[in-house]
């Protein structure tokens, strides 16, 4: 019940935008998928970039509405074809989102392994909530730059699978090693 109380105030807010809800037919895919496609072009910057940035502003729209995404991660961010900037994107599945009910402390968020912040496995207090999606957003924009490979599959041993996979990954995020591999220029 409680998770359809919060569906009901996002849709709320999401009314009060006075906007119209428009759904628009996907020429591309999502993120994950035309990321790893575009690799051969010679310019990849021109088109990652962008991807990045209108990621970062449906979040920053979603923050200045009181919503946190909850699952920021390649897969969430759908591509569209924009003249201007090569690529126009969209975030998706608002499936784990949230408002950030001031009557709270702290929330419980879902979110998906590997991509979700490692305090998140707790409750969070409800002012740190929006950090949960910056993280999320610098594994996206790693990912991005790393030619669309799972930069935790890079870093763990590869025959780890599953729960040994994820615990792996959780590990190297809570300890802060994550942080000591974050050279770019590694990855290209």
């Amino acid at each position: 019940m409680e998770r359809f109380l919060e569906i009901l105030k996002t849709l709320d807010v999401l009314a009060r935008m006075n906007r119209k809800l428009q759904t628009s037919l996907l020429d591309f895919g999502d993120w994950s998928v035309e990321v790893e496609d575009r690799r051969k072009l010679p310019d990849v910057v021109a088109y990652k970039v962008p991807v990045i940035e209108f990621t970062d502003k449906g979040l920053h729209m979603l923050r200045s509405c009181g919503i946190v995404h909850g699952d920021v991660k390649a897969e969430n961010v759908l591509v569209f074809p924009n003249e201007k900037n090569k690529y126009k994107a969209k975030l998706s599945d608002f499936g784990y989102s949230l408002v950030m009910n001031t009557e709270k402390r702290n929330l419980s968020l879902g979110g998906t392994r590997p991509w979700k912040a490692p305090e998140a496995k707790t409750a969070v207090w409800v002012s740190d909530t929006k950090y949960t999606d910056i993280y999320s957003l610098s594994l996206l924009i790693w990912f991005t730059f790393a030619h669309g490979r799972n930069i935790f599959k890079l870093l763990l041993d590869p025959s780890k699978h599953g729960e040994e996979f994820y615990a792996e990954a959780e590990k190297i995020k809570e300890t802060g090693e994550l942080a000591t591999h974050t050279d770019l220029s590694t990855w290209y």
